[in-house]
């Protein structure tokens, strides 16, 4: 459960596949045209199209025509010899799309629906999996949180190369999104005889809502951790006299040994707000330790936030 075995199979397919399970465009992926035509036949059916955990958590319908049409043309176009055929299946599976899941275009066209989307991380056992359903568009339902932005993947790129500052400790994530982090942080600490306490928090609700069905996707480690839990936190809270005693009582349950946020700076506004936070969680954290990951929209945004952290810590 949350691996995939991988052993013996080409870089540039590995690449094909991890891409397909995050719904990359074809147009950023490279078809391995120096293999042999029955190689890369029997990857695109058996570890694509026949994949048990892509057949449970498949990308969406509308990517997989996109992708499949771009695979099979391909496939076509490599050299084989007369023996060489392709599968019925994937023909079939093409097909069934097209007439299944054809929409008629028309005005006011509903934005796409989420989809799930499968990450794939290397490990000491092969490779483990972190799947979440998550929006397509940049915002769904008023926010950009039900995406997974590119800080929160750098982030849980680092923490897998650095796995001690995980294991076994308590944990807050501030700005949790979907739950990718969350995922991780299971992962790594669902196997220790004593794992820690992870708490993932987020300001809104729809979007705390959508992660916690991430969490208890029965292909993530996280719906066997005992110990991991959300609750919406609204920074504002910590600017506010009369309401900081809700951020003071959180912090005090659970004695973080580390806070973590990605992309949690892409506005201006917020960052009196996050600053403040983060001051409340330093003096309740036992490792005086946060580690923040940020995208660079804004130079400008980010010098901000540099400044004022430095000025208050």
């Amino acid at each position: 459960m949350g691996t995939m075995d991988l052993e013996n199979l080409p870089e540039s397919l590995i690449d094909i596949l991890r891409g397909y399970a995050v719904l990359c465009s074809p147009r950023n992926l490279c078809f391995p045209t120096a293999l042999a035509f029955s190689d890369v036949h029997d990857f695109l059916l058996n570890r694509l199209l026949l994949n048990p955990h892509l057949t449970k958590y498949p990308p969406s319908s509308e990517y997989q025509k996109i992708f499949w049409k771009w695979a099979i043309l391909n496939l076509e176009q490599l050299s084989r010899t007369d023996d060489d055929e392709i599968d019925e299946r994937l023909y079939e599976h093409i097909s069934h799309l097209q007439v299944t899941h054809s929409v008629p275009q028309t005005l006011g066209t509903r934005p796409p629906v989420p989809s799930f989307f499968t990450y794939i991380w290397p490990c000491d056992t092969g490779y483990e999996t972190y799947t979440l359903k998550e929006s397509r568009t940049t915002i769904e339902n008023g926010t950009t949180g039900m995406k997974t932005w590119r800080a929160s993947l750098v982030l849980a790129q680092y923490l897998i190369q650095y796995p001690e500052l995980v294991r076994g400790k308590s944990i807050l994530e501030l700005g949790s999104g979907i739950g990718l982090l969350g995922l991780l942080l299971s992962a790594l600490q669902v196997s220790d005889a004593k794992p820690g306490r992870i708490i993932l928090t987020d300001v809104n609700p729809q979007v705390l809502s959508r992660c916690e069905e991430n969490l208890a996707l029965p292909c993530n480690r996280s719906s066997q951790h005992k110990s991991l839990m959300t609750q919406e936190l609204d920074w504002n809270d910590a600017l506010q006299e009369s309401r900081r005693p809700i951020i003071n009582d959180l912090l005090r349950r659970i004695s973080p040994e580390l806070v973590i946020g990605a992309d949690v700076v892409f506005d201006p506004s917020i960052i009196p707000a996050l600053v403040a936070v983060l001051q409340l969680v330093l003096e309740h954290s036992t490792s005086q330790f946060v580690l923040i990951a940020l995208t660079v929209r804004n130079e400008h945004t980010v010098a901000d936030f540099m400044r004022q952290a430095s000025e208050h810590f």
